[in-house]
């Protein structure tokens, strides 16, 4: 849990930026993934609800990587989850980034951490 005051935020359909009044410490990162580990997404889902961000939840349901380096998760990613961050139940370290939905399973697709660090690394 992040103990910050939030200074100002802007939403936008598709993103949210936000500024606190200290320096945020970067996140860590968990390049190790299960079958099992539980996880939270924090999303901006367009299910109807009171407001904009949405916290789902779920577990690793896959961690053969498939053609586009993608795991699976068991819960259903909604429209507005895409992007949205993933991150351990245990110890809240970031673990990937959910970049949609197999229609097919109804299984979340998520792009690891470690991929993601390793295509910033290599540009």
């Amino acid at each position: 849990m992040v103990a910050r005051t939030l200074a100002t935020a802007q939403v936008w359909s598709a993103a949210v930026a936000s500024q606190t009044q200290e320096e945020l410490p970067t996140p860590s990162l968990d390049a190790r993934l299960d079958p099992g580990d539980r996880y939270f997404v924090l999303g901006q889902s367009t299910q109807p609800q009171s407001d904009a961000m949405s916290v789902s939840h779920g577990m690793i349901s896959a961690t053969k990587l498939d053609a586009c380096s993608h795991v699976r998760g068991d819960m259903m990613a909604g429209c507005g989850d895409s992007g949205a961050g993933c991150f351990l139940v245990d110890n809240g370290a970031l673990i990937g980034m959910v970049v949609g939905t197999r229609a097919d399973a109804h299984k979340a697709l998520l792009l690891p951490a470690a991929i993601i660090s390793s295509k910033i690394k290599a540009s």
